[in-house]
Formats: C-alpha cells, sequence, structure tokens
C-alpha cells in the first residue's frame, strides 16, 4: 500500500543545503498500474498551522521512478514545508487516495513538531481529519519511514533540479568553456538571442553514497553522436529531467512543431542515451537566463534552467531567494514564463522516442 516515504522539510539544516523541500511517495506495482489505468488517484495536500489548505498535488504515473536496487515504484512531490518556525510554509502533510473517482481516503496525515497542538484539516482532500504528531528529525536528516511504518531518519535524498554535469563544455563569447569555470556576467550563446549574458548559476555536488540513496538522480549519458548530425560532439552528461532539443518530422507529426524539448531520461530508449550506472558522483551545474533559453552544451542544443512552478520548487530554499532577489516577477501568483520550445510531458517523450527507434531515425534532422 503506497505510504509516505520522506519528508524533507525546511529548518536550518534545508536553508543551507541547496536541497528543496519535497516529500517521496512509495508505491506498489499495482498501484501505479491501476493509477496508469485511471483506476486510483493520490494526493499529497499541505495544509497551514490553522488547518487550512494550503496546496494539492495530484500524482502522476508519468512521475513515477522505479529503484534499480529495491525495485519500489516512488514520486517525488515538491512540496513546501516548515517545521513550528517563522516561515510562511505549512506544517502538515496529507496522502489521500481516491477509486474510481470516490471519496478520498485519508492514508496519512503528518504535523511536524506543531507549537500550537494538533491540526485539523478544514477543507481539501483530508478535510476533517486530525494529523498526527512527528517529532522533528536531528543532525540534517529528513524524516523517513520503511513500508511497515517504523520511523527510519536518515540522510536527505536530494531533489531533481535541471542541470549539466561538470565538465560540460558551453559555447561562449570566449569559446567553448568548462561549466565550472562559468560565473554570472558571462556572455553565452544562445541558439535564439544570440550572446546572452547569465543571471545566475548553481551547484549542487552528490557523492556516491547520495546517488545510491537517490538512483532517481544519476545521471543520464547522451554518447557523442547519439542524437544525430554528430552531435554532441563529445560526450554529454545531464540529469533526468534535463531537457534535450530535439528536431525530426516525427515531433512535427505529433507535436505539430518540429522543435520540441524532452526530458534526457525519456530518450534512454534510444541507441547511445542511457542512465549512467558507472557514476560514482557527480556535480550539477544550473545554468538561468531572464528567459528560458536553449544553449550550446557539447556542441548539442539543450535548455537552460526553466522559471516554471516545478523548476523553481526543485531548488533550494536559499537559492529560490536568489532568483526571487533577480527576478522579482518569479513570485506573482500570475506569472507565466514562456519556454523556449513546447515542452514534451514525460509518457509522450517515450512515445516520441519509441517511434524514433522503431524508425530508425535520429533525433536531429541535418
Amino acid at each position: 500500500m503506497a505510504f509516505i516515504s520522506e519528508i524533507h522539510y525546511q529548518n536550518t539544516y534545508s536553508n543551507n543545503s541547496g536541497v528543496a523541500e519535497y516529500v517521496e511517495v512509495a508505491l506498489t506495482t499495482a498501484e501505479v498500474e491501476a493509477m496508469q489505468a485511471g483506476d486510483l488517484t493520490f494526493t499529497i495536500s499541505t495544509y497551514e498551522q490553522n488547518g487550512s489548505l494550503a496546496q494539492v498535488f495530484v500524482l502522476d504515473p508519468d512521475d513515477v521512478v522505479v529503484d534499480p536496487v529495491t525495485g519500489v515504484p516512488t514520486i517525488l512531490v515538491p512540496a513546501a514545508l516548515s517545521g513550528p518556525a517563522a516561515t510562511s510554509e505549512p506544517e502538515a502533510v496529507a496522502l489521500t487516495r481516491s477509486e474510481g473517482g470516490g471519496p478520498e481516503q485519508v492514508i496519512s496525515f503528518y504535523d511536524i513538531a506543531p507549537a500550537n497542538g494538533t491540526i485539523e484539516a478544514d477543507g481539501g482532500p483530508a478535510n476533517g481529519a486530525t494529523a498526527e504528531l512527528l517529532p522533528a528529525s536531528n543532525n540534517g536528516q529528513s524524516i523517513q519511514f520503511d513500508r511497515a511504518g517504523n520511523r527510519i531518519d536518515g540522510k536527505v535524498t536530494p531533489n531533481q533540479a535541471v542541470c549539466f554535469a561538470a565538465g560540460t563544455r558551453i559555447e561562449t563569447a570566449s569559446g567553448e568553456v568548462a561549466i565550472e569555470d562559468l560565473s554570472a556576467g558571462a556572455m553565452v550563446r544562445t541558439r535564439d538571442h544570440g550572446l546572452q549574458r547569465l543571471s545566475w548559476i548553481g551547484r549542487q555536488h552528490l557523492d556516491d553514497a547520495a546517488l545510491h540513496r537517490a538512483p532517481h538522480l544519476r545521471p543520464v549519458r547522451i554518447r557523442a553522436g547519439s542524437l544525430g548530425d554528430g552531435l554532441p560532439s563529445r560526450d554529454l552528461v545531464v540529469s533526468p529531467q534535463h531537457r534535450i532539443l530535439v528536431n525530426s518530422k516525427i515531433a512535427q507529426r505529433m507535436f505539430g512543431a518540429a522543435e520540441v524539448l524532452v526530458a534526457a531520461k525519456q530518450l534512454c530508449g534510444i541507441g547511445g542515451i542511457g542512465i549512467d550506472m558507472q557514476a560514482r558522483g557527480v556535480t550539477y551545474y544550473h545554468m538561468l537566463f531572464r528567459r528560458h533559453e536553449i544553449v550550446f552544451s557539447n556542441g548539442a542544443e539543450t535548455e537552460s534552467l526553466f522559471t516554471g512552478p516545478e523548476a523553481l520548487a526543485s531548488v533550494g530554499t536559499a537559492a529560490r531567494d536568489e532568483i526571487a532577489a533577480l527576478f522579482p516577477e518569479i513570485t506573482r501568483p500570475d506569472f507565466n514564463p514562456r519556454p523556449a520550445r513546447p515542452l514534451v510531458p514525460g509518457a509522450r517523450g517515450r512515445r516520441l522516442a519509441a517511434r524514433h527507434v522503431r524508425n530508425s531515425r535520429p533525433l536531429l534532422m541535418s
């Protein structure tokens, strides 16, 4: 049965860790299949200290990541949460399920180290339920549970940011430069707007132990030439969520646009593209411009960080604050950023890759 397997919430540690808050939900294979068939829905809801509903996240089976070691399907939800701190973030989280569109059933409802008694949900999927009190975690650990319901706190497993691995060569006004040598203010060549000033760059290192705990963060290696047209010029290593520009007649037929952006992990069925299971650690870098851009990485066209809500939730609290200081408009409720190209969602991205394989067509037209 589905359960909340990890809660990483805002505290002194998370504020300085570069790892955004999130809730991880563990599922069974049967539950994932029922979600895909439309027979079962799971929801994560967060609640304020007074019991009012804050946010609702309906779990998408396209977001499932199967741990290659344990075989357990999981979904990571970028839900903002805090303990009893002086923040405006909610402090309680509920996991509910609904079968066939029926009423919501509360699986679990947790209140993290409350300062003012228990929370009773007022509205939303967990309406009327009383939260179970959870003591705070210690020493920079996240709250974690096993399938039997035992609490087994441990080191936090990080987010799913869009990023390049160290060693990636980015085209700039001075030629190709390793991404780790770039800094804010560098002039970077973009596909649509020529040279653009780099507004912000972030960094996150994951060691071998972190990759073992969070296999969904293992990098994707795109072998030289595997996109077509001789690209990338050398192996390109990116995070699984990093989107790659696809330019093909198949994309035109499927999406009405020849050029689309597809997450690297959705392209793993194509020869030369796959999860790098040999990686013993990786340092990821995020690049942000004043608009979503397509940049040249090892010669291949790939995206910069997109300032949509999910992408911003994938960077840590400190990074979000830095970005908001540069671009205050992203904090407005009506902010609606425009992607550089159509963004292809998970299942459709996999179908695009499968059609390219079936028709023996490269991802890039010459």
